[in-house]
């Protein structure tokens, strides 16, 4: 008789369980594990508001909070674009057109708000 253990069922089933307990202790990993910090500057930081309102009517950095205000009834950033209104902010020097980035940050959007785009 044949030992249970040689069936090849049974070795099929103790190998998808070992890969899913690898994968399971792997799922709590750091998830920027692989990436590099890049320190950013105020330069960095490049401003899009409404073009017909000061950028100080839409956006405000104070003690390394940047806050942003968007109303229903703001224009695009310029004349040229016929984005809804938005304001938002570009970060310059690091532009890319392939690979992988992680951009980390805190944000809050206060009840009753709609139309939020979050990217």
């Amino acid at each position: 008789m044949a030992s249970p253990l040689s069936s090849p069922l049974l070795l099929l089933l103790v190998a998808i369980v070992l890969h899913c307990v690898v994968h399971a202790s792997a799922s709590g990993a750091n998830p920027t594990a692989g990436f590099v910090k890049v320190d950013l500057t105020d330069g960095n930081f490049q401003v899009q508001s409404p073009y017909n309102v000061p950028e100080s009517q839409r956006f405000r950095y104070s003690h390394g909070v940047r806050q942003f205000w968007v109303l229903d009834t703001d224009k695009p950033f310029n004349t040229a674009t016929r984005t809804n209104p938005c304001t938002e902010v570009r970060l310059r020097g690091h532009d890319y057109s392939s690979g992988v980035w992680q951009f980390q940050g805190y944000g809050y959007v206060p009840s009753g708000t709609s139309g939020v785009s979050v990217m």
